[in-house]
């Protein structure tokens, strides 16, 4: 008796230990499944065309060039031989053919850092390299980007509206990087309306091995953000299963992309009922693996939405099926591994990277860092942040130590100056460019002693010491404070002046900051140069502004001729501004520096801010004025456009 129960009980035991084994292997096995093949065999005579033809832009076009595709399970080689006929010979797995094939060009010196800019070598550079063999070693599985067009620029006119080259020419640059994802913030357009504008750009990127992905959400409303279910029907729970269902079908059968991202809650910064968003999860996910199709939840960063039951709202998807993906996110120039990273009420991202090392072995994870911010932070004001190089260089040193494999980094857009940040990730996924935040400037000829001592300064001033909540411009949220919580944190100019201590305090680390700001006379690249040169004189202005309202507290000077210097400085910067949108601006046809009807939730570009230097002249306007503070002077948001 004894006997048979011990072994009974053991045989339970056994059986569930190994129950709980095969749970293990399965949820590996299923981490790994997303996106773990190309949908669709690349079009080589595609690549071959175009390959041809930067060769022939190379002056080799009497060569008799013979570019030639081994299907190899073993290695990913291209090598280009100079014989009686000239050949590239690339060697490579299906998924990585094309970009094995454009590593290898890259190796001959063809660089792609703009999708409207290449830097072609001569005939002579290109001969050098006869016999030359090379190994494409990427660093990540899925390497790619979110072009986020809620925020107004070249990629909505490309992909949303009617210039349709911008697009085209966009799909390339991933492809000629080695970029293999796409995944694109889908605007609520009517099905008639993007069908004719998505469907070839799917197509495309198809045809150059790039997985494509739609962004959208379940009930999000704000910023124009394509939904799946009726806000009601979503608030209410009723209808909201049929309604899901009936949609993504609806979509997939008009659109072949190979994954969804999807948002919860009904804005960044509120949830929805947690049972209903998780019932949510499983439909969507269901509906798409039946079609061999993936899908993944967006983790925001905002802190604010937890539940007893579940914890923070936006880590929900731990608890669904392994075969639910998910993309961890991280914002503005901060990192995974930042000792401090103060927006949205967070102190750093320590609970994004719990998430993401508790999830490594039960689910596919694409990490979604962002690489350009906007509102009223970065590109728009404009600042050109060199972090953005150090922390993306330091993200993936931490995916490469922990064992992840994908990324998809989200963009705002690629003027003024941000096409180098962008263009630098991509080449970081390259295993061979060990994490160097300097490769893209490195190929571009630049020096790396001009440039190490700039970084540094910004990591040092700019990060580490805080000097960004200076620079950086308060947002509609921030001027609402204390009705909303901050974006970043900071001392807006409101509270600056019934806080001597602090402005004394941002005074005295402005001056020591100009004081110790390295030189930039060593840069060549004189779009680069004009816009750390309009960086520095923002410090400057800062600066300006916060003796003139310290001389406005204490009487002691006059205000007036302070505030009159700033203006001078703006002037000043507004001049280079001007070199910039009109000699750097590569969309002529769109509307990145200019005001103009859009299907986004802004009437106007993301570098027109910029342009005018719209956020310098509030600021002087401000404190000229003294007492108005209103968050609504001057503004350039809309609170309902921004909302629904």
């Amino acid at each position: 008796m004894n006997f048979r129960l011990n072994f009974s009980v053991k045989f339970r035991i056994t059986f569930l230990s190994l129950l709980a084994f095969a749970s293990i292997v399965f949820a590996h096995q299923n981490a790994e499944a997303n996106l773990k093949k190309l949908r669709y065999s690349p079009d080589l005579s595609l690549v071959t065309t175009d390959m041809t033809h930067w060769l022939q832009r190379a002056g080799l076009s009497h060569l008799p060039i013979k570019i030639e595709f081994l299907p190899s399970s073993q290695s990913h080689r291209v090598r280009f031989s100079c014989s009686k006929s000239y050949q590239l010979t690339i060697s490579a797995s299906e998924e990585e053919m094309i970009s094995t094939a454009y590593y290898g060009l890259r190796q001959l010196g063809f660089l792609f850092p703009h999708p409207r800019w290449q830097i072609i070598p001569t005939q002579a550079e290109v001969l050098k390299k006869c016999g030359q063999l090379w190994t494409w070693e990427p660093s990540l599985r899925l390497r790619g980007f979110h072009l986020h067009t809620q925020h107004a620029g070249e990629w909505t006119d490309g992909f949303f509206m009617d210039q349709s080259q911008i697009a085209q020419d966009t799909i390339w640059w991933l492809a000629r990087n080695q970029q293999n994802v796409i995944q694109l913030q889908t605007l609520r357009l009517p099905d008639k309306e993007l069908q004719p504008k998505l469907k070839p750009t799917i197509e495309l990127a198809h045809q150059l091995g790039i997985h494509y992905g739609l962004s959208f959400s379940f009930a999000m409303i704000q910023q124009k953000n394509f939904y799946l279910i009726p806000f009601w029907r979503a608030v209410l729970g009723i209808g909201d299963e049929q309604a899901l269902r009936q949609r993504i079908r609806e979509l997939m059968a008009i659109y072949d992309f190979d994954f969804v991202a999807s948002e919860l809650g009904t804005t960044e910064f509120t949830s929805i009922n947690e049972e209903n968003s998780l019932k949510w999860i499983e439909i969507l996910n269901e509906e798409l693996q039946s079609q061999g199709r993936s899908f993944y939840v967006k983790l925001h960063v905002s802190t604010n939405q937890y539940s007893a039951k579940y914890g923070n709202f936006h880590f929900l998807p731990r608890f669904s099926s392994a075969t639910v993906g998910i993309q961890p996110h991280t914002v503005f120039f901060y990192g995974l591994t930042d000792p401090q990273t103060p927006m949205y009420g967070r102190f750093d991202f320590a609970d994004m990277r719990s998430l993401m090392l508790e999830q490594k072995d039960k689910r596919d994870i694409m990490y979604f860092p962002e690489t350009s911010y906007y509102i009223g932070m970065d590109i728009d004001v404009p600042l050109f942040l060199t972090d953005y190089l150090v922390a993306r260089a330091d993200d993936l040193r931490f995916l490469k130590k922990n064992g992840f494999d994908s990324q998809v980094n989200f963009s705002t857009g690629q003027e003024l100056g941000y096409w180098l940040f962008d263009w630098t990730l991509a080449l970081l996924t390259d295993s061979q460019l060990q994490q160097n935040p300097l490769a893209g400037l490195n190929l571009l000829g630049e020096d790396t002693q001009v440039w190490e001592p700039i970084l540094k300064w910004q990591t040092q001033y700019l990060k580490n010491y805080q000097l960004i909540q200076a620079l950086s411009s308060a947002n509609l949220m921030d001027d609402l404070y204390p009705f909303f919580e901050k974006t970043h944190e900071r001392k807006l100019l409101r509270e600056l002046r019934h806080d001597p201590q602090a402005l004394e305090s941002e005074i005295g680390l402005l001056q020591n900051a100009l004081n110790s700001h390295p030189s930039l006379a060593g840069i060549k690249n004189t779009e680069l140069k004009l816009l750390l040169e309009v960086t520095q004189l923002r410090l400057q202005h800062a600066l300006k502004l916060r003796l003139a309202l310290q001389a406005l507290q204490n009487k002691k000077a006059d205000a007036t001729t302070i505030l009159d210097e700033a203006k001078k400085i703006r002037l000043m910067a507004l001049d280079k501004m001007g070199i910039i949108s009109s000699d750097y601006n590569r969309y002529p046809e769109s509307f990145v520096f200019s005001k103009r009807k859009n299907p986004t939730s802004y009437p106007y570009g993301y570098g027109w801010p910029a342009a005018q230097l719209h956020f310098w002249e509030r600021e002087e306007n401000m404190i000229r004025k003294y007492q108005l503070w209103n968050p609504f002077y001057m503004n350039i948001y809309n609170p309902f456009r921004l909302l629904l």
